[in-house]
């Protein structure tokens, strides 16, 4: 075989791969929420909460692969001594639309991996910082309101856990975050 011969069937090898990629759909959009963790967070139990949810479903696929970020943080200053909480998450796993025959509202559910990093800065005369990483699940729920064929808004709701160790305490560092989102379906 030819050195042109392997290129095209390399290119069309590609153009074969890809082809479930095209013939996708998908959403992509924005949240602005508030995150609720468990009592092992003291007084920084409450978050302020803003994320990016992304879903692709391959044509033949009944569901779709989900890609959700999230980022939260809180800052409490006491005096001489402040606090500063803050996590990231990595949602990864399957998401189900209940497509209702072209209605206003779409419901869906998911669930999955979560990938969580926390953090926690104490501020006195020097600044001291505790860091951990964790993998653990996610569920969520949340429902659409379809704007017109390409844009949506809606809310979304889920319940995440994977443990962390932050200065030698165990935590949750999920929780329950609910937000309002505003995305783009194509």
């Amino acid at each position: 075989m030819s050195k042109h011969t392997f290129t095209q069937l390399g290119f069309y090898s590609l153009l074969t791969l890809a082809a479930p990629i095209t013939l996708a759909t998908g959403n992509i959009g924005g949240v602005v929420g508030h995150k609720w963790l468990g009592d092992d967070w003291s007084h920084h139990d409450e978050q302020d909460s803003i994320g990016i949810l992304l879903d692709i479903r391959p044509q033949s696929w009944p569901v779709s692969l989900a890609f959700d970020v999230f980022g939260t943080g809180h800052e409490k200053d006491d005096g001489p001594v402040g606090v500063t909480d803050y996590t990231a998450e990595a949602h990864i796993g399957l998401r189900k639309y209940c497509d209702l025959s072209e209605g206003l509202f779409t419901p869906y559910i998911g669930g999955g991996l979560a990938l969580v990093y926390a953090e926690e800065e104490v501020r006195t005369d020097s600044t001291v910082k505790y860091e951990d990483r964790g993998a653990g699940v996610w569920l969520g729920t949340g429902v659409q309101v379809n704007l017109s064929r390409q844009f949506k808004m809606g809310v979304d709701v889920r319940y995440s856990y994977a443990e962390v160790n932050l200065a030698g305490d165990d935590r949750n560092g999920g929780g329950i975050n609910a937000g309002i989102s505003l995305g783009y379906h194509w």
